[in-house]
């Protein structure tokens, strides 16, 4: 909840960070999975951080070595605690790749804090998983299951369920669903007029974990997404105030 509410600082009011704290902190998503043993809430937590550093980064501070290090650590913590994490970094190379080319466009030197960071991150992620890395390797190459966990790797039956799941656990069924809907474009239009740099941050590496499990087959599992959902509260949250 301060992870949220420190993000949200870093892209919005502080009112509007207070409130998707609050949110986050009555939402049954977020309190089964903070009872839950298993890395989920601590990926969202080093999610947050790591996220709210990175853009720290992409402003161009002038002595950036400690933010490098910084985001090194918590990234790769992140992905020490669940691999889904490194979906993350890659995500956030992804973004200052699309803000270097569009800056060039504008004739904006990129800074290059970012790469190193990211580049950091990695290493001491390989190092932290250096003992088990063989074991590792073998078990990803494993087969996968089949039978009825192939429904698992489909988009549109993802997607079907997860919003009839979310229709049945929420007021109003389907039109507060839609209504949801159009709040979270609204907030994610207002954030990208704000600032591109935001917008990306808080969309692609949802997007980038979602194109990972559908090019590798993988299940599509709701918790694997479960580190955006401080996103998605900042986002719900900025669209209703834009309404």
């Amino acid at each position: 909840l301060w992870a949220v509410w420190w993000f949200g600082t870093r892209v919005t009011t502080r009112r509007e960070a207070l409130l998707a704290a609050a949110l986050l902190s009555v939402s049954s998503h977020h309190v089964w999975f903070s009872q839950d043993a298993r890395g989920y809430s601590m990926l969202l937590f080093w999610t947050l951080i790591g996220s709210g550093l990175f853009l720290r980064l992409l402003e161009g501070p002038e002595r950036p070595r400690k933010l490098v290090v910084g985001y090194a650590a918590v990234m790769a913590l992140a992905t020490w605690t669940q691999v889904a994490g490194g979906f993350v970094v890659a995500a956030h190379a992804l973004v200052w790749l699309i803000l270097a080319v569009a800056g060039r466009r504008r004739a904006v030197a990129p800074t290059r804090g970012p790469v190193a960071a990211t580049l950091l991150a990695g290493a001491v992620t390989l190092l932290l998983y250096a003992p088990v890395l063989p074991a590792m390797m073998h078990t990803l190459a494993a087969p996968g299951a089949t039978g009825g966990a192939a429904e698992w790797k489909s988009p549109l039956w993802f997607v079907a369920e997860a919003a009839s799941g979310l229709a049945r656990g929420v007021p109003g069924g389907w039109v507060a669903l839609l209504a949801g809907a159009t709040v979270a474009l609204v907030g994610v239009l207002s954030y990208a007029r704000r600032s591109l740099a935001v917008a990306l941050l808080l969309l692609v590496p949802g997007l980038v974990t979602a194109a990972v499990m559908l090019v590798t087959a993988h299940n599509l599992w709701p918790r694997l997404f479960f580190f955006a959902a401080g996103f998605a509260v900042l986002i719900a949250v900025r669209g209703g105030v834009a309404l």
